[in-house]
């Protein structure tokens, strides 16, 4: 139900018995109330939800549930099919807010002039693509950035 009410979800997928997990949650739920509170408009249409990976057994292991150390999170994004990407679970608020906004970021920006492929340069800009409008090969390009999104920046002329 949340997937269909939230355009992304961000959950936490814990174990009821894990220690890990327990010190996670306030973490993560302080994370939450941060996002809440900012007036940043990134946050609007972000949910968060705890998922009990006992009592959701069906869907834990849909998503390859394990309880493992570091934690992982995932962030369910409507506006890319319903994706998944996992993230590492974060010990702050604030680092586990930052490691979110992370993911939330496009995965490609678009580039209109090209100075601002030099700004992008100075900032470790490691993939740029040219594409014939959103077709195919721009949608592939995509999934790779999402896949690569925290370690590599990703921007894309769209030629119409």
């Amino acid at each position: 139900k949340a997937m269909k009410d939230t355009p992304i979800v961000v959950a936490n997928l814990r174990f009821s018995w894990c220690k890990t997990c327990e010190s996670l949650d306030k973490h993560f739920v302080g994370a939450a109330k941060l996002a809440k509170k900012s007036k940043d408009k990134k946050w609007k249409g972000v949910g968060f939800r705890v998922i009990d990976a006992r009592s959701e057994r069906k869907w834990a292991r849909e998503l390859g549930a394990a309880c493992s150390y570091p934690c992982r999170l995932r962030v369910f994004d409507q506006s890319l099919g319903g994706a998944v990407t996992e993230l590492e679970a974060k010990y702050t608020d604030d680092d586990t807010l930052k490691a979110i906004e992370q993911v939330l970021t496009p995965a490609v920006e678009h580039v209109h002039d090209p100075k601002e492929v030099e700004t992008m340069r100075q900032t470790n800009t490691t993939c740029l693509g040219v594409f014939d409008g959103e077709n195919e090969q721009y949608r592939v390009f995509q999934e790779a950035a999402a896949a690569l999104r925290s370690t590599v920046r990703f921007a894309a002329v769209l030629d119409k």
